[in-house]
């Protein structure tokens, strides 16, 4: 998985940064939402957010792939994965950057979960 790099990864890490503080930039779909509740209980979007905020600041590895799956890959062009330690869990979060307005991204977190080993390749 490429590792996300450079001047793409300090954008994405500057929508954390406004998401952590406004609401809008940091977008919790779904299955996403009812993952906060299962495996964080106690967490709010907004304490994941910066949550995802402090990893990515401290180098935590984000990658972005080619969307290959073919329900997702003709709405998004690249998926991103991220493997934070939030409290005493390792989780998988899988996010959608999505910068149609680009004078205004937001970061569409649409999956959290435990990682399955599979999922952390260097």
């Amino acid at each position: 998985m490429p590792k996300l790099t450079g001047d793409e990864r300090q954008e994405f890490v500057d929508v954390l940064e406004e998401g952590a503080t406004y609401n809008g930039y940091v977008i919790y779909e779904g299955l996403a939402q009812a993952s906060i509740n299962e495996h964080l209980g106690g967490h709010s979007p907004k304490s994941v957010t910066k949550e995802l905020l402090a990893y990515a600041q401290t180098e935590g590895k984000i990658s972005r792939n080619e969307e290959e799956r073919q329900e997702w890959k003709d709405k998004w062009k690249y998926c991103y994965h991220l493997w934070p330690t939030i409290g005493e869990r390792e989780l998988y979060v899988e996010a959608r950057f999505d910068d149609r307005e680009p004078e205004d991204p937001v970061i569409r977190i649409v999956n959290i979960h435990p990682p399955r080993s599979s999922q952390w390749q260097d």
